[in-house]
């Protein structure tokens, strides 16, 4: 009736074979793996992660999740907050200088609020809320703004 070459069967051994070269061609359309590259702060003191919450009317505004930084300016008794979006531009969130008297606050559960302009570009004060996992780190970071406007301070009366 039918001869092998009219069906094209192929024996075990070249249908395994044939199986392994579909898994490898599998690999090849495989789309690239990103890498992600944090951007660092150079002479940054303090670093942690957190989520940042701008008020917009009478709600926050997810802004999105990054690195805070706290650093002080090169040849100033300025301390400065950045927090970069974790992607792999760093997209600044919150570019602010901490100065003595910066409303700081804790605010629930994990949150530390701020009272300043976001960024340069802004025209008004808005409230600014950061989110870090634990209480712990709230905390902490509270602290940390705290003693950084105190810092500040003493190095102005130090300059002066």
């Amino acid at each position: 009736m039918y001869s092998e070459r009219q069906i094209n069967i192929k024996p075990p051994a070249a249908a395994a074979e044939s199986a392994g070269n579909a898994d490898d061609h599998d690999k090849e359309d495989q789309p690239p793996k990103v890498e992600f590259k944090q951007v660092v702060e150079e002479d940054a003191v303090y670093s942690k992660r957190c989520k940042v919450f701008v008020m917009k009317g009478a709600d926050y505004a997810d802004l999105g999740v990054g690195m805070l930084h706290l650093k002080f300016v090169k040849d100033s008794a300025k301390a400065q907050l950045i927090v970069r979006a974790d992607n792999n531009i760093g997209q600044v969130l919150i570019n602010l200088m901490v100065s003595n008297g910066l409303p700081c606050q804790r605010m629930g559960k994990n949150n530390v609020m701020i009272m300043s302009l976001p960024i340069p570009e802004h025209t008004k004060v808005v409230s600014i809320l950061l989110r870090v996992k634990t209480a712990e780190e709230a905390y902490e970071l509270l602290a940390k703004l705290k003693d950084y406007t105190k810092i500040r301070l003493a190095r102005q009366i130090h300059v002066i």
